[in-house]
């Protein structure tokens, strides 16, 4: 009876020991979890910011780099004389060395660009000047007078870009898309300029997308994470 009695108390004994040592257990389990998880979030969270302040140092850069062309251009630009080819021409080859400085200077670019609205030259042809980066020979080239002036219709899609911010009547980012003649998939920033409230044209930058796209792909979220993004 005595043996039986003292089995009990130790079977009891133990059976509590296991009880207490298994809710511990879980307890430290739960918190652990909960720790990891906190500090998972919390490294997430600053991968996110530091590539999101990345993307935003880049776009500010193309924005700011817009805004530069556009007051060249109202500070160099004779008003009085934009009604005539010849000079409108002759300014052409003088911006035309500018915005290739602006362009080499801003690495991951694909184009920059500052077209000229009919109606405020002579509206007897398209004025523009283009900068293009080849990527296959690795440097940039301008050239001038690549749209025509039956281009300049607000029904063609491929000027989108430029009635879009004449519309909003600010800058404005593109959609991403495929570039039809280079074939690189880009986002573009273009914005109006007006001389005392008259459009004078539309400045505007190109960015190839490859950049923002290897800036995402190289972020690592711990061994099998990886990051995306949204547009």
């Amino acid at each position: 009876m005595r043996k039986k009695l003292s089995f009990r108390i130790v079977s009891a004994i133990v059976l509590c020991s296991v009880l207490v040592s298994s809710i511990v257990g879980i307890i430290s389990i739960m918190q652990s979890t909960s720790i990891i998880k906190s500090e998972a979030k919390d490294k997430l969270l600053n991968i996110a910011l530091s590539r999101g302040n990345e993307f935003s140092i880049q776009t500010s850069k193309a924005e700011n780099t817009v805004k530069e062309l556009a007051e060249i251009v109202l500070g160099s630009i004779d008003v009085s004389k934009v009604k005539n080819d010849d000079y409108m021409a002759d300014y052409e080859k003088e911006l035309s060395g500018i915005v290739k400085s602006l362009g080499d200077s801003n690495e991951g670019i694909a184009g920059l660009y500052i077209n000229f609205d009919p109606q405020f030259t002579s509206g007897n042809k398209g004025f523009d000047v283009t900068y293009i980066y080849d990527e296959s020979k690795k440097e940039g080239i301008v050239e001038t007078d690549v749209y025509t002036l039956d281009d300049y219709r607000e029904d063609n899609e491929d000027l989108d870009w430029y009635y879009d911010p004449i519309k909003a009547k600010k800058g404005v980012w593109s959609k991403i898309y495929e570039d039809s003649v280079s074939k690189i998939i880009m986002i573009s920033y273009t914005m109006p300029i007006y001389a005392d409230n008259e459009l004078v044209g539309v400045a505007g930058l190109d960015m190839s997308f490859e950049s923002l796209k290897q800036l995402i792909l190289s972020t690592k979220v711990y061994d099998t994470g990886y990051a995306f993004l949204f547009c």
